[in-house]
């Protein structure tokens, strides 16, 4: 046992002198989640969400600096430049938490960051070197080397969270759960990473060339096989839209995108094979796979820019035909130099994914000018622009569909607290309707006049909701009082007795047809009706799913000067049914 400790505590120490910084990273992200299993109501702050983001990207591009500096031999401390990602995730940090929550902004950026974090790591290694064979064998044993640990760790975490649930069982130990939490802390962000890190190859480690039979058997007599079904179901599709000739589906680009990218891995996992031309079959696949995928991604452009046409440019939309854009091009380019080296086509993916955040061709303008036009486009042709800009001092009347569309658009922006960028289009002040309604009630404000046709209404299918409130503190600021009332639909009550008034400063009483009335010093003061509430949330959601977690401000509504938030409500919305609702009434004592 000395002896095995002593190994341990001698393997640690190597790898913090070779990765001194990447350690840190993966011991502050283990102390961040074990601060997170103590106090679970932080985990919905914005400075904890930052920090796991944070220490996790900071882990994996601190190993990407300290194994390019050991590739180019730079020993020396002053020469250690992993020292500089801790200033980046600093600012990186802060960048994250200028805003009250995550946005949608900053979510999308911390997936590409990540990404390109995690493609820099696969050639941070010999950074010099010509030979494919060297760079292939580096990388097969850093994901080999991946997986044991997740293994391992799975192995570990399962045993002892089984000798824990015995000994809580045999000697009746009451456990509030987070001991699981604390084990998966130690397991999966600090056991982990540090023994992935600590089998990364080295130079020296990597001369010796191997065949790697396991991947030779599974791409070779699995992945290939199940690729060629999918290429034979998309090829019969393609015949299908020839021969009918319609459009294709949405999920085209998706299996589309999905069978390219799979078919890029299995030339990655067999290109050592490939390059050798050592077998038959990964010879004919590196050769004829990329000819069979360039119609293939002719259908994706068609799918994907007929989506564009009807709706306009997404965040979603934008990377699809981005990822069909740089397809095409690694295509090309294996065909062209026959696939020798994959490092250009890392290269490409690095440049095209950062490319893709800044400039006036990045996802956010493109997406928001694309919509922009598609709002503009829709109030011109529906006669709702006076001199360039909508007004909605009079009244309009448009069809549901239009009316559905325009909503889409609003949300669209307001996901991103950006819907200023719609004011050249609006006489409205849009900011300050925001301040006032909150940002989800900006569409039906401002179309508050605009009437949908009677004979545009489709036959109503009945949906029952469930939605929950974030976790988020709220603020009574602007108000004198607050309530905190459960309603239930089987609990509506004909009266109440004078002495339940009289004995309670303020009093909820739920009336039949789910009138909520508030009683102040004995008095009725204020008379909610619940269904047009319950209609204007129905308003704000989207119809892809019934089960919804929203924001503070999309449960929200200000009636009779008061706020009404609803933690959790459920029932036929749309129809103004509710079954169950909590909620927080917030009033002045005017």
């Amino acid at each position: 046992m000395k002896k095995y400790l002593k190994t341990v505590v001698a393997q640690f120490k190597e790898l913090f002198f070779r990765f001194p910084v990447a350690t840190l990273f993966c011991v502050l992200s283990f102390l961040i989640f074990v601060g997170e299993v103590a106090d679970w109501d932080i985990l919905y702050e914005i400075e904890m969400q930052s920090a796991v983001m944070v220490s996790t990207l900071g882990f994996v591009l601190s190993l990407c600096a300290g194994i390019f500096a050991e590739d180019k031999e730079w020993k020396s401390w002053r020469k250690r430049i992993d020292v500089l990602v801790i200033p980046l995730m600093v600012g990186y940090f802060f960048w994250l938490i200028q805003n009250n929550e995550i946005s949608h902004i900053n979510g999308i950026a911390h997936i590409i960051f990540s990404l390109v974090a995690m493609s820099l790591l696969s050639i941070a290694s010999f950074s010099t070197t010509k030979s494919p064979i060297i760079l292939w064998q580096y990388n097969v044993k850093m994901l080999w080397q991946l997986l044991l640990a997740t293994i391992c760790a799975v192995i570990f975490f399962s045993g002892f969270a089984l000798a824990l649930s015995a000994v809580q069982v045999l000697f009746d130990i009451l456990s509030s759960g987070r001991s699981m939490g604390y084990l998966s802390a130690f397991f999966f962000s600090l056991f982990l990473p540090l023994f992935f890190a600590a089998g990364i190859p080295t130079k020296t480690q990597i001369h010796e060339a191997k065949k790697f039979p396991v991947l030779k058997i599974i791409g070779q007599y699995i992945l290939i096989p199940i690729l060629a079904t999918y290429l034979i179901i998309i090829y019969a599709y393609g015949l299908k839209i020839l021969f009918i000739w319609e459009l294709p589906k949405g999920m085209l680009s998706w299996l589309i995108l999905v069978s390219s990218g799979a078919g890029l891995l299995i030339f990655f996992m067999l290109h050592n094979l490939y390059v050798t031309k050592a077998t038959k079959i990964s010879t004919l696949f590196g050769k004829w796979f990329f000819y069979l995928k360039l119609p293939l991604l002719g259908l994706l452009f068609l799918a994907i820019l007929r989506r564009v046409a009807d709706y306009g440019i997404t965040e979603s939309r934008y990377y699809v035909l981005l990822a069909a854009c740089w397809l095409l091009g690694i295509t090309i380019y294996i065909i062209i130099s026959k696939g020798r080296t994959v490092r250009p086509i890392i290269i490409s993916f690095i440049i095209v994914a950062l490319c893709s955040l800044v400039g006036p061709w990045s996802v956010f303008s493109v997406s928001q000018k694309s919509q922009y036009n598609r709002l503009e486009k829709i109030l011109a042709e529906n006669d709702l622009l006076e001199n360039g800009k909508f007004s909605n001092d009079s009244t309009r009347v448009i069809s549901k569909a239009v009316s559905a569309e325009c909503k889409d658009i609003f949300y669209f922006f307001a996901s991103k607290n950006n819907v200023e960028y719609l004011q050249p289009l609006f006489t409205c002040d849009l900011a300050a309707i925001c301040k006032s309604e909150g940002r989800w009630n900006l569409a039906s404000t401002v179309f508050s006049k605009v009437e949908i046709a009677a004979d545009t209404e489709e036959p109503f299918v009945q949906k029952d909701y469930f939605l929950t409130m974030q976790k988020a503190a709220l603020s009574t600021s602007g108000y004198d009082f607050f309530i905190y009332y459960e309603y239930y639909s089987w609990e509506e009550r004909k009266e109440i007795a004078e002495s339940e008034l009289m004995g309670n400063p303020h009093v909820v009483v739920a009336r039949q047809d789910a009138i909520i009335e508030l009683y102040s010093s004995g008095s009725l003061y204020k008379t909610f009706d619940l269904k047009k509430l319950a209609t204007k949330i129905a308003s704000r959601l989207s119809d892809d799913s019934s089960s919804q977690t929203l924001s503070y401000e999309q449960l929200s509504v200000v009636e009779q000067h008061c706020r009404i938030v609803f933690k959790n409500i459920t029932g036929n919305l749309k129809e103004g049914n509710i079954d169950r609702a909590e909620m927080y009434i917030f009033w002045n004592n005017d």
